[in-house]
């Protein structure tokens, strides 16, 4: 008798996934970044996107892809959350002033489409000597515009 009043229980009980409230369920969605890497409008193939987790995460990278020969790249299953967005292709630059990647918050669910624009990089050499005419190594070099302040 009991075993047959415990099947008609669970044959009358909601499953659970209808327990579950649809406000949570849409909370766990994936997200994703797609966009663009370009030259002069032109597009750049295999330039590396790379998706950082921004601080105090750690600023790890989580997710990269590189670009496809249209210069498009899509990076998917990101959960929602701040992030710093980066290229990196040879030769090319996208960083202007002190930009060093373009932070974004990112909603659960959401698509969000980031281009860049890059530019031909340059190449900067030298030696770097003592007052006597020495070489002199492993010392840190930065090179600083005009009008601005060296960074720490």
């Amino acid at each position: 008798m009991r075993c047959f009043l415990a099947l008609i229980l669970l044959m009358h009980s909601p499953p659970f996934s209808q327990t579950v409230p649809s406000s949570q369920s849409s909370l766990t969605e994936p997200a994703e970044i797609t966009g663009r890497v370009t030259v002069a409008e032109k597009p750049v193939r295999g330039a590396l996107v790379l998706i950082r987790s921004v601080p105090p995460s750690n600023g790890r990278v989580v997710a990269k892809d590189k670009t496809d020969a249209d210069g498009r790249y899509r990076i998917t299953n990101l959960h929602a959350g701040r992030y710093l967005t980066s290229v990196t292709a040879p030769a090319l630059t996208w960083l202007q002033g002190n930009e060093t990647g373009r932070e974004i918050n990112l909603d659960s669910g959401e698509t969000r489409e980031i281009n860049f624009s890059m530019t031909r990089g340059g190449v900067i050499t030298g030696r770097i000597s003592d007052s006597a005419g020495s070489p002199v190594i492993e010392q840190q070099v930065s090179i600083v515009a005009s009008g601005e302040s060296p960074r720490p």
